[in-house]
């Protein structure tokens, strides 16, 4: 036995996996997909029999001076020699068709640019599969400039968008995405993995003479396996753990940017995929935070996401049917102290029978959620969980996505995570509901509405996530906060306290952001939060001349606000004649 062979069989089948998918990528690299396509999905044992059969009974003139098939690295040569005999399951079709001249372009993701050069294809001229936007066709790519000749022609798919005038930005969109892909998979496998995966190389073949650009991948041939979807599938017919972990890691590793779904392929040759981003901006199968949404509503971590120290994403505590759960604690420790201290509550929803139940964890009650917030780049999810589960109550559906229920507790309980976790529109919209206000994204109501004992008035919980909406900068907070100190709405009276959040609150007014335009307008919902700038200053005047248990009168200071307040009336004024005149000017031109 040889000493290679005495190292392989000393490895662990973990290893010797590893190993086996490492080869089998050996062989891809040198040889092509289709000589490599009957070694993927098999095991190395099975694998090496049949090479070792076949060699000892054809006698393979490929591997020369190889006799015995004692060896594990003979017998891999001999799987390869083999490989490289593969019927070419396309025989025939093409032999009619017109060689034609092409340009290929391969996009290189480390400059981020394109690659070209010219290769001689023939391509059938009717689609072989049909998709809602794009259609199939069987390619041969005889030869390339930068590769040579392929005896006989190699395989491939080339794909085409039917009827739209924007195809080729969409399938160059496609070949990027694929290639962004593949540096994911790259630095999925340098983690050491059980299992390496891999996306074959895309690229834009373009034909002058007919005016016809496709995006063309390497014929994939053996069991192909769809393993998730754009919008939380899961399949359950082929349970791995790769694939749904790789999705994980891309999420990690762009630190919440991007998430890789829509996982198909041949073993763990990939193709195909979707990026999700948090904007929405990789094409029409980018469902934004609503496709990552759906995908952490279906995954459950698995030992690859652990080894990868993956961060789980957080799901309500098994409880009780009959527990009382304490309310979120929204706080961190880095805000100010007053935040802390939300009393307990209880959320009954109704019973299974009529409303959708917290699927497997079989509770009467809604879960708030716990007041650790581990992974901030999950509060936008976890928001756009609450509003896939509120949209689904008022609906009447019975499910927000593929395996995932839909529930009025699950969607507080999101809602509340992602407050805790300091994402300002969960925070306001709290805020709104817990003084029976709808907040801006309406359709939240619903969760609270659907429950068996609706959510009641509780100014001492909403005045706690109207000053932590303050203390993230959002000024039309700072004027609510200021209002709700005021008038002890919620909280103890307080004039220095007012007086302090109506200062902040002309601040940041005074550095717009236009980013928090959105914020700003949800925020104005709340008691005092639509206030002016002359409504701020004339409240500070009103707080300075008067003062209070904790804040002395300044009567000099009252004046200067009182000034302050009657020079931003005349502005206010003096612009909004002017828009006037505008207008006017307008409708007579």
């Amino acid at each position: 036995m040889s000493s290679l062979h005495t190292k392989l069989e000393d490895l662990s089948l973990e290893e010797l996996q590893a190993w086996h998918a490492r080869i089998v990528l050996a062989v891809i690299r040198s040889h092509g997909v289709p000589a490599a396509m009957n070694l993927i999905g098999q095991s190395l044992q099975s694998l090496a029999a049949q090479a070792s059969s076949a060699f000892q009974s054809r006698k393979s003139p490929v591997v020369p001076g190889i006799v015995s098939s004692s060896s594990a690295a003979a017998r891999w040569a001999a799987a390869k020699a083999l490989a490289l005999q593969v019927e070419d399951p396309w025989r025939g079709r093409f032999e009619s068709l017109p060689m034609e001249l092409g340009v290929r372009q391969i996009w290189d993701r480390t400059v981020q640019a394109w690659r070209a050069d010219a290769a001689l294809i023939r391509v059938e001229r009717d689609a072989f599969a049909h998709g809602a936007m794009r259609q199939c066709h069987r390619m041969k790519v005889l030869q390339s400039v930068r590769r040579g000749w392929h005896s006989g022609g190699t395989n491939f798919v080339a794909k085409h968008y039917q009827g739209d005038p924007n195809s080729v930005a969409l399938l160059e969109a496609d070949v990027k995405l694929q290639s962004s892909a593949k540096w994911y998979a790259e630095r999925f496998n340098a983690q050491g993995v059980p299992k390496p995966v891999d996306f074959l190389q895309c690229s834009l073949i373009s034909l002058p003479s007919r005016g016809l650009t496709f995006a063309v991948e390497a014929y994939l041939r053996g069991d192909f396996t769809k393993y998730s979807s754009n919008s939380g599938f899961v399949t359950d017919e082929v349970v791995r753990s790769t694939p749904h972990a790789f999705s994980h890691y891309s999420f990690e590793l762009s630190g919440g940017a991007e998430l890789l779904i829509d996982v198909q392929g041949v073993g763990d040759l990939l193709t195909d995929p979707q990026i999700h981003t948090r904007r929405g901006s990789r094409g029409s199968g980018d469902l934004g935070l609503r496709g990552m949404a759906l995908f952490f509503a279906s995954h459950t971590c698995n030992a690859i996401c652990r080894k990868l120290r993956c961060r789980p994403f957080e799901r309500p505590p098994a409880v009780p049917s009959s527990a009382t759960v304490p309310a979120a604690t929204v706080m961190n420790s880095g805000l100010s102290s007053s935040l802390h201290g939300v009393s307990p509550m209880t959320l009954a929803i109704r019973p299974r029978s009529e409303r959708t139940d917290l699927g497997g964890l079989g509770l009467n009650e809604a879960l708030p959620p716990s007041a650790t917030a581990p992974v901030k780049e999950h509060a936008p999810i976890h928001f756009a969980l609450a509003l896939l589960h509120a949209r689904a109550v008022c609906a009447g559906e019975e499910i927000i996505g593929p395996g995932s229920r839909a529930s009025p507790a699950l969607g507080l309980f999101h809602l509340g995570t992602s407050a805790a976790m300091q994402h300002v529109p969960a925070v306001i919209a709290l805020a709104c509901m817990y003084q029976q206000l709808k907040p801006r994204k309406g359709v939240l109501f619903s969760l609270a509405e659907a429950l068996q004992k609706p959510l009641s008035t509780d100014l001492a919980v909403a005045t706690r996530y109207t000053l932590m909406a303050a203390e993230l900068g959002v000024s039309s907070a700072m004027c609510a906060a200021a209002h709700a100190c005021q008038h002890g709405i919620g909280t103890a009276p307080s004039a220095a306290q007012a007086a302090q959040w109506f200062r902040r609150a002309i601040g940041a007014r005074a550095q717009p952001d236009d980013l928090c335009e959105e914020f700003e307008n949800e925020a104005a919902r709340l008691p005092g939060g639509d206030a002016t700038e002359e409504g701020v200053l004339s409240a500070l005047a009103r707080l300075y001349e008067s003062g209070g248990p904790d804040l002395e009168p300044d009567v000099q200071l009252a004046h200067q606000f009182q000034y302050l307040a009657r020079s931003s009336r005349r502005r206010d004024l003096e612009q909004k004649e002017e828009e006037e005149d505008g207008e006017q000017d307008g409708t007579v031109v």
